[in-house]
């Protein structure tokens, strides 16, 4: 899956910093991982409007959920082969809130997102760590909290 988050040092996302104030943990490898909350929703978009589903994904839908309490960040991600087939991952300070804030389901998403969705094919909430590679500093320091 090609994904809208770029590869580069983790310490730049801001909410990934929230997550790492939240859940910091050292491996045995002194790396560092974040635990997180995540719900991840699988969409199929309508034919010729996959462009417009990453705008709408990105934009408005990503500004209705910044208001979400517990609400850290999102993913979206496209599959290379199929660019209609979707997930969007959101990431949750706790794990009732990506159990339990089933945003997809909300009226001004589904007015939203339904001219532009075939199916919502699958909901699920997860727990996940991410870690950074050893000499990496992406989770050791906050820069929304610099100490």
């Amino acid at each position: 899956m090609q994904s809208q988050l770029a590869a580069g040092n983790l310490n730049e996302i801001p909410w990934t910093a929230k997550l790492a104030a939240t859940h910091p943990q050292t491996t045995s490898d002194n790396s560092v991982a974040v635990t997180t909350n995540i719900r991840a929703v699988w969409l199929i978009a309508k034919a010729d409007c996959a462009a417009g589903l990453a705008a709408a994904l990105n934009g408005p839908l990503l500004g209705f959920l910044r208001s979400a309490p517990g609400f850290a960040g999102s993913l979206v991600l496209h599959a290379h082969k199929e660019f209609r087939s979707v997930m969007v991952l959101t990431f949750w300070e706790q794990s009732a809130q990506a159990a339990q804030t089933r945003w997809e389901e909300f009226s001004a998403v589904q007015r939203l997102l339904s001219p532009l969705v075939d199916v919502c094919t699958r909901v699920q909430a997860y727990e996940g760590k991410m870690s950074a590679p050893n000499g990496r500093s992406a989770f050791r320091s906050n820069p929304m909290n610099p100490s």
